[in-house]
């Protein structure tokens, strides 16, 4: 007796999907150490927001979420999983007349968990490597959050206001 077609078909199934899920764990596990790894060096170089950040923080409603970092170049970063911060850096100072706008723009990846969201697309495209397609829409879709994420920051430029959702 051979074997029967269906049973072949069944091994390459199974095997297929223990890559995926190994390559989604690895993935996985890389952005969490990742983001300590950043959380680590952060936490070193940490300073006191001066009165002009402090008082853009609380208008684009970002209070308690925003930590400084001495770095001569303008940095601002979302960061955290399940409670998103935002990073700045002191070089940001240079660019005041920017800073509510770059504020405002960081408050929607914060609002809508963009780190979080980043990380399961990434997990997904790595447990279905075998599908080209989801690699292409993965892409895609981090091109759209920033792409939304700067039209909040263009509309606050432009009308001279606090924009509403994206």
């Amino acid at each position: 007796m051979g074997r029967s077609p269906e049973r072949g078909a069944r091994r390459v199934l199974v095997a297929v999907i223990t890559a995926g899920l190994t390559t989604a764990a690895v993935r996985g596990v890389r952005a969490v150490r990742a983001t300590s790894a950043f959380r680590r060096t952060m936490r070193r170089s940490v300073v006191a927001l001066p009165g002009v950040v402090r008082r853009a923080v609380h208008r684009a409603g970002l209070t308690g979420r925003v930590t400084g970092v001495e770095d001569g170049q303008p940095l601002a970063v979302t960061y955290g999983l399940l409670r998103p911060r935002v990073l700045v850096s002191t070089g940001l100072l240079a660019e005041a007349a920017e800073l509510d706008a770059v504020l405002v723009h960081e408050r929607e990846h914060v609002r809508r968990r963009d780190p979080l969201k980043a990380l399961l697309v990434r997990v997904l495209t790595g447990r279905l490597f075998f599908l080209p397609l989801l690699g292409e829409l993965g892409e895609r879709f981090a091109a759209a959050v920033s792409w939304r994420r700067t039209g909040a920051r263009s509309r606050y430029v432009g009308g001279g206001r606090w924009p509403g959702p994206c």
